[in-house]
């Protein structure tokens, strides 16, 4: 199950909007500690904000990603009935 479905289910109802953004950056001098990669290497950033009915954020994050591997991210997500 996914994360949203996750919170979807502990707040017995449904999420009112999820907003997802990937962009690309430079790895500053932590970043590029943990990910062992230099300092200013490309790194791609993803951010999420998930807001509840009442447009309050319940849910906010990101992942950072070194710039130099390959891998696929595919959102989707089922119609609500």
């Amino acid at each position: 199950r996914s994360t949203f479905d996750l919170m979807e289910a502990a707040l017995k109802a449904p999420l009112d909007t999820v907003d997802v953004s990937m962009f690309a950056g430079s790895a500053d001098r932590e970043v590029s500690t943990k990910l062992k990669v230099r300092r200013g290497a490309p790194i791609l950033v993803r951010e999420h904000t998930a807001l509840d009915g009442n447009g309050r954020i319940i849910l906010f994050g990101h992942s950072i990603y070194r710039g130099d591997l390959r891998f696929r991210h595919t959102f989707r997500r089922a119609a609500l009935a």
